[in-house]
């Protein structure tokens, strides 16, 4: 699996694989970076 970049995740958009509230389509609006490079992207 290639490692997500934090800088070039921001505004990109996405597809749930299953919908949430009935909506499928999402757009990044903000990324926490992890304190540690090992913890998982928010």
């Amino acid at each position: 699996m290639n490692p997500l970049n934090p800088k070039k995740l921001m505004l990109t958009k996405w597809t749930a694989v299953k919908p949430v509230k009935k909506q499928k389509h999402f757009l990044v609006s903000k990324v926490i970076p992890p304190e540690l490079p090992t913890d998982p992207i928010e």
